[in-house]
């Protein structure tokens, strides 16, 4: 059943991939309104602010049988499976809502595709991107400082346990942490559109280094302003690899493009994951220390900040032999003029 899941998961992604925001975009461009994109990416990260808030409160609330118990019989078995059924709800809602979508050019003309040209279009579209430095940059870039940024935030919840706040204070930090992307949205609005892209993500690894360097110090409550950090430096470079891969990709390959990067962001974690987990296999084998010790976790914590500078300086490199004109882009008039120096 779990690998039946995983399977199901990983098509439900794959299908969803890139064509939601493409869509979006591309009613925008239709519509002329294309320079309001940074504008309903702004609207959208609030309002999945407002249901990640929500989702965190319920689901601390229907997770815990003695406080449901003050109001409903109900055993701790049932309500494991709460989550899950209130999960299937809101797919079902969400897929009420996805068959409403329509491509603007879609009418009883237009030829179904077939599995042996979406194998084109795909082949077709990396090989765009390999051509495209200003695409193949930001991606890679945003691979980067997605993937450290995910897996501690991942950790998380050890982390926060080990600066002194108790279990029930989670959800409370989760809804914290959604409401400041209320602050977040609007500031990653303005910096994509009035600053160039190396200072986009100038500003995000400054952000990102920060808040990796405080947190490794484990500081009692206060640690949680440096966690703060980490999530508004990943929802800045959640926001600006939206705004440009959709301004610089082509029409006909834009939801294409965007799945690259999905998959370019799950295989910068992935790698990622893999490479801590040796780490933390390295560390206790030389210190022996004991698998899933406390000590473990906080020695393992100390080798994030050298690995993002290190990284960061790898990735600014690589954007100033790859891509020198990175900071011409410009999302007026033909996107690829600037952002395409091929």
């Amino acid at each position: 059943m779990l690998a039946l899941n995983r399977i199901l998961s990983g098509l439900g992604e794959a299908s969803a991939s890139g064509s939601d925001e493409a869509l979006v975009y591309e009613s925008l461009e239709d519509a002329g309104m294309k320079d309001q994109w940074a504008h309903v990416l702004e609207r959208t990260s609030r309002w999945q602010s407002v249901a990640f808030m929500v989702a965190m409160v319920t689901g601390g609330l229907v997770y815990d049988p003695d406080l449901l118990g003050h109001i409903v019989a109900i055993d701790q078995e049932t309500t494991i499976r709460l989550p899950l059924y209130l999960t299937l709800a809101t797919s079902i809602a969400c897929w009420i809502n996805c068959i409403g979508f329509i491509e603007a050019d879609e009418g009883p003309s237009k030829s179904k595709p077939s599995i042996k040209a979406a194998f084109r279009q795909t082949f077709k579209t990396g090989l765009w991107i390999l051509r495209t430095p200003f695409a193949l940059v930001v991606i890679l870039a945003g691979a980067f400082l997605d993937s450290i940024i995910r897996m501690f935030v991942t950790l998380n919840s050890e982390y926060y346990r080990l600066i002194e706040y108790p279990e029930y204070a989670l959800g409370i930090l989760g809804a914290l942490v959604a409401a400041m992307n209320f602050v977040i949205a609007p500031l990653a609005r303005r910096l994509v559109e009035k600053h160039t892209p190396g200072f986009v993500f100038l500003s995000a690894s400054a952000i990102g280094a920060l808040g990796f360097f405080g947190m490794s110090y484990f500081i009692p409550y206060m640690g949680l302003l440096f966690s703060l950090l980490l999530f508004a430096a990943f929802s800045v470079v959640t926001f600006s690899l939206s705004y440009y891969l959709n301004h610089v990709s082509e029409k006909s390959m834009r939801a294409t493009v965007l799945s690259f990067k999905g998959m370019a962001l799950n295989l910068g974690y992935g790698f990622l994951g893999v490479v801590y987990a040796q780490l933390l296999r390295a560390l206790a084998r030389s210190h022996s220390t004991p698998t899933g010790s406390d000590e473990l976790f906080i020695e393992g914590a100390q080798y994030f900040t050298p690995y993002f500078l290190a990284g960061s300086i790898v990735v600014i490199i690589f954007a100033r032999v790859c891509c020198p004109d990175l900071n011409r882009f410009s999302t007026s008039g033909d996107p690829q003029s600037d952002a395409d120096p091929r």
